[in-house]
């Protein structure tokens, strides 16, 4: 016996039977297809995000990626995945500077935080801070207290440039930063939506003799919290220039009564760290 089938049916058969073998090839060829490589740096011929078409266009910035992308191999990034795979994390958290105010600075920061791990030895000029703006933090401090009233009076409540030393011995954030800074963690920090280090006068100073400052997490904690990490590893002092607002606060002691030091930071790209 003959099956008839309505016509309805009969179209639905003819259509799957033409566009069966055709899915099959677009499978087959989406298998044999590798997805695209992951971007270490910005490429000008092939701009994928608004942050390299700034890079592009700015000498400086595209200095700054021309070198990173000249230290790459050096790095052995091309004989070992899991540099390759970190480069490729910073390149797309740095492009998310776009949506940041300060866009450029957020960028430039970037780079220079990223080239201190991947090319120690390299630093440009653009990743130096004007030192002459930046006040000495041992002209404030003692030991991690108030050395001078007048000059305080001066400038509490307002932003500030200084300069000193990272106490590694103080240094506080959320639980995700444990991985990068391995024994330089000292636990959870109490604020939220903030990590915090202590900020030594002088290079000498002992553990615990430095002041707070708290920095607000963004996109670029982790490659501040990654050069912390590397300078300790290699048994080097960092030396850090910030920009933050000042605050101090009674500090009452067991015999007597000093004055604290706070400095806040908005942002990781407030934070240069020179060597």
């Amino acid at each position: 016996m003959r099956l008839i089938m309505p016509a309805k049916i009969r179209a639905v058969a003819r259509a799957w039977l033409f566009l069966a073998p055709m899915a099959a090839l677009a499978v087959t060829t989406a298998a044999a297809t590798p997805p695209p490589p992951d971007l270490l740096a910005t490429d000008c011929g092939t701009q994928s995000y608004a942050s390299d078409a700034l890079v592009c266009e700015d000498p400086a910035l595209r200095d700054l990626n021309d070198r990173m992308t000249r230290v790459l191999e050096p790095y052995g990034i091309t004989q070992n995945r899991e540099r390759a795979a970190e480069q490729a994390a910073w390149y797309r958290r740095s492009r998310l500077c776009a949506f940041e105010e300060e866009h450029r600075e957020c960028l430039v920061a970037a780079y220079c935080s990223r080239l201190q791990v991947i090319g120690p030895s390299v630093e440009p000029e653009d990743c130096r801070p004007a030192e002459q703006d930046y006040m000495a933090a041992n002209r404030i401090s003692r030991a991690g207290f108030l050395r001078d009233t007048d000059l305080i009076d001066q400038r509490e409540g307002k932003e500030i440039l200084l300069w000193g030393y990272v106490d590694t011995g103080n240094i506080f954030a959320d639980a995700d930063a444990r991985s990068t800074l391995g024994d330089l963690w000292g636990g959870q920090h109490r604020r939220a939506g903030h990590w915090r280090f202590g900020l030594k006068g002088r290079s000498e100073d002992a553990t615990g003799q430095s002041f707070e400052v708290q920095v607000r997490n963004d996109i670029l904690r982790e490659d501040v919290l990654r050069v912390l990490a590397t300078d300790a590893a290699a048994g080097r002092l960092t030396k850090i220039f910030l920009k933050g607002r000042l605050a101090t606060f009674d500090a009452p002691l067991n015999q007597s009564s000093r004055v604290g030091i706070r400095v806040d930071v908005s942002a990781s790209w407030h934070l240069r760290i020179v060597r």
